[in-house]
């Protein structure tokens, strides 16, 4: 695995950890736009780009 991908697969666990904190954690501040930013995040990492 090359650095990119390794920096991005880290960047996506981040993104999962931070949403599920925001969801999960009572004590933490619900931000729905951060929520919002992280969701898009991890859509794109997951939804591969329409064929042409």
């Amino acid at each position: 695995m090359d650095d990119a991908a390794a920096t991005s697969d880290q960047s996506y666990e981040a993104a999962q950890a931070e949403l599920d904190r925001l969801l999960n954690d009572a004590e933490a501040s619900f931000d729905p736009e951060r929520v919002w930013d992280l969701l898009a995040t991890l859509t794109a990492h997951d939804v591969p780009p329409p064929a042409e």
